[in-house]
């Protein structure tokens, strides 16, 4: 009975070792193969794709000449890609036998903070790289904000309910149900979040006597409930034709907080 209980465990302990040693042959075959060595990187490019070659691409994985395309960890590769403040989404997929395809998203800039350095954000609040010491021409600023200048992280999100409600509000005036056709969002002040200023330029057409001027809008908060979207939403919409009735000199602000559309003489 010993002997034979003997037998069976020597059994098992030679089939996992020729397992093992067998597995590990063939991993040590697939990694030094020249047939599976990384020789191709394509980067597949989204909507926002991020602007990454494929030499960086090599840089941030430690990807040489001798590297196999099975040593290679996809989901490792894809967190130290996403580790890349302007990559918001990184997917490492291999392709047989010598190729990786790359599909990166990166954070889109949709706004800017600051007063005398001023810094892009995503839609999220992600701080992104390269900011400057003047405003970027083609993105509104978010003023009213309260913070330091060394609390702004490249690559981080900062963390602010008055950003938070700025970011809102211009996601809410660029979606295209309540396209600004004819206006341009420059800045949203959000010192209080119950009563938001937006400053539009006016480059309608229709609006000749109007146009390069820059608008005042108060509006009571950013709206959440669908009922509260729809009215602010058919209120920006009424603006060319409330705008037409009125000469720029005589208009302080367009004021939306309140059940009709009032408009602030100077």
């Amino acid at each position: 009975m010993r002997k034979g209980l003997l037998k069976i465990f020597l059994i098992v302990i030679i089939t996992f070792a020729a397992i093992f040693f067998f597995t590990k042959s063939v991993k040590s075959f697939l990694n030094s193969h020249p047939r599976f060595k990384i020789k191709k990187i394509e980067i597949r490019r989204t909507l926002h794709a991020a602007r990454c070659t494929p030499e960086e691409i090599k840089e941030i994985l430690n990807i040489d000449e001798q590297t196999s395309i099975f040593s290679l960890n996809l989901k490792e590769a894809s967190r130290r890609l996403e580790e890349k403040p302007e990559i918001k989404r990184a997917i490492v997929i291999r392709q047989f036998p010598d190729k990786l395809i790359i599909q990166l998203e990166e954070r889109r800039a949709v706004a800017q903070v600051g007063a005398k350095r001023y810094f892009l954000v995503d839609e999220q609040g992600v701080i992104l790289p390269e900011p400057r010491n003047f405003p970027f021409a083609d993105f509104p600023l978010i003023e009213g904000i309260k913070f330091q200048l060394s609390e702004l992280k490249i690559g981080r999100k900062y963390i602010s309910q008055n950003l938070n409600s700025g970011l809102s509000l211009i996601k809410f005036l660029s979606s295209r149900k309540n396209s600004l056709t004819g206006f341009k969002v420059k800045k949203v002040n959000v010192k209080d979040i119950k009563n938001i200023l937006i400053f539009l330029q006016v480059n309608s057409r229709d609006l000749p006597a109007w146009s390069g001027k820059t608008l005042l809008i108060k509006i009571r908060d950013v709206p959440h409930e669908a009922e509260q979207r729809n009215s602010l939403a058919k209120k920006i919409r009424l603006l060319p034709k409330v705008l037409s009735l009125h000469r720029p000199q005589d208009v302080s602000y367009i004021d939306l907080r309140f059940r009709d559309i009032m408009v602030g003489r100077k």
